[in-house]
């Protein structure tokens, strides 16, 4: 597998082990906290992103250690300073500042308020409260970050300790759910497109979602984080590239959730927060591709792990609300997550793979070992059904790896096509396709992968074991899809 792939892989994983940064209290944490100390208290919070440029205020030392979070905060709308070009760093900060900064911060990555609005207050001291303040200490009322001070009053002039600041922050920092206010992600910036095909001459497109590659850091990655922007370009070069012969490819950024902090909710809480961001963006992302990019044209949707999670919101809520786009799937190739027989019955106006040649249709498999021992909560779900890559049936006929057109992988000298490595059987059972060849020990997870997906998994190879073989299918079923609406 590709070296780069792989080490973003494992990184996320890792992860599991280390869990997400969050705010705790520190010695003196009933001491009133200032300017300073509360914007590096939230910048670090974040897990430091990147900051956009140069220091502005005149009276934050470039050499200070809240001078990146200054500059950070400053630069993208978090904090305005205090006028003259001052930021006031060893001022305390009191409550309708902290208000108001996380009405900024909220903004800032498109989770807070749009247009006019208001709620009632009921705080008999709303009147202390400046008019700057107000949208800051409403919203922070509808969301639950900033306690009242008592039954009737908010305090607005009130310090702010470094415990309460924890306590805050943890709570602002957690991703919107579904039904919140959530602006997406403007795909009409170019830059937050992974791949825009310049000139589309093929006569079908390809819409790719890549898995969970962002490393970590803050609960959820912002469009621009570099690092999942980074592991978003290495995997489309050794996996999602097996698409690119079928079509146009077009693959979009979109803010991912932190892997390690997901998996550590209860189970019946995750998908709310799966639908928040990340599907406004996928959706969003996918109905502009739609009006501006495709032209009518067929296409492929194609993904892996997490990003299956979200193309199945595409193929399981967008095309219920929106039919007509579904007519142009040529297919939809959900890899590395479970597809079941409970979602077929769901959304019967979609169907699974029978053969090589079908269109219209869901593909889908996960990869393990014969010895599987699967991990509560992992990819492989009750339920599951899958087809086999190799032959492409739905039964448990056994595909030798000689029949198999290649395999693309890294094992030492760089990516390169390796033939006859990797046999596929269908466990129709399991819901799985069962790799039998390849040596456990060269391709098995580290321990802590395991403990996620399971021991005998070979989740991070359902695309690469299998490359040419997708490669071949993706295009035969375009040509078929074209051939049988050109008559």
């Amino acid at each position: 597998m590709n070296k780069r792939i792989m080490s973003v892989i494992i990184a996320i994983f890792v992860l599991l082990s280390v869990g997400v940064p969050v705010v705790a209290s520190e010695p003196g944490s009933d001491a009133p906290l200032t300017r300073a100390a509360f914007v590096l208290t939230l910048f670090q919070a974040l897990g430091e992103p990147m900051s956009a440029g140069p220091n502005i205020f005149s009276d934050v030392p470039d050499d200070a250690p809240y001078a990146k979070a200054v500059s950070w905060a400053a630069q993208n709308g978090v904090v305005n300073g205090m006028g003259d070009g001052k930021f006031a760093p060893e001022k305390t900060i009191n409550r309708e500042q902290t208000a108001t900064v996380f009405l900024n911060y909220a903004k800032s990555v498109g989770a807070g308020p749009v247009g006019s609005w208001a709620i009632y207050l009921d705080y008999e001291d709303i009147g202390d409260i400046s008019d700057w303040a107000l949208e800051g200490v409403m919203y922070s009322k509808i969301r639950g970050w900033i306690p009242e001070n008592s039954d009737t009053l908010f305090d607005p002039k009130g310090t702010v300790t470094h415990e309460e600041a924890s306590a805050w922050i943890n709570r602002l920092t957690l991703p919107p759910v579904e039904g919140d206010s959530i602006v997406a992600a403007d795909y009409a910036d170019a830059n937050n497109w992974a791949i825009i095909t310049q000139n589309p001459d093929k006569p079908a497109d390809v819409f790719l979602l890549y898995p969970t590659v962002y490393p970590g850091g803050s609960r959820i990655a912002g469009i621009d984080d570099k690092g999942m922007r980074d592991g978003a370009e290495g995997w489309f070069a050794g996996q999602g590239s097996a698409f690119e012969t079928a079509g146009n490819v077009f693959m979009p950024y979109y803010r991912q959730l932190n892997a390690t902090w997901l998996l550590g909710l209860p189970v019946e809480e995750q998908p709310a927060y799966v639908k928040g961001m990340p599907k406004t963006d996928i959706l969003a992302a996918f109905e502009y591709y739609l009006e501006n990019f495709n032209n009518g044209r067929p296409f492929i949707i194609a993904s892996h792990s997490q990003g299956t999670s979200m193309a199945m919101e595409i193929v399981f809520d967008y095309f219920v609300r929106n039919p007509e786009p579904a007519e142009r799937m040529v297919a939809a190739y959900l890899i590395g997550y479970s597809i079941t027989q409970n979602d077929l019955a769901l959304n019967p106006n979609m169907k699974f793979a029978e053969s090589a040649d079908d269109t219209g249709v869901i593909v889908s498999y996960n990869t393990v070992a014969p010895d599987v021992e699967l991990a509560a909560g992992g990819v492989l779900q009750p339920g599951a059904i899958a087809i086999n890559p190799i032959s492409w049936t739905r039964t448990d006929n056994p595909a030798p790896a000689s029949a198999n057109p290649g395999s693309y992988l890294d094992v030492g000298n760089g990516l390169e096509r390796i033939m006859e490595l990797c046999d596929a059987t269908l466990d129709t059972k399991l819901g799985a396709v069962i790799c039998s060849s390849v040596d456990k020990d060269q391709f098995g997870l580290p321990g802590f992968m395991e403990a996620s997906l399971g021991k005998g998994s070979y989740h991070p190879y359902d695309i690469s074991f299998y490359y040419f073989s997708l490669r071949e299918n993706a295009e035969n079923r375009v040509n078929n899809y074209i051939q049988a609406n050109s008559r």
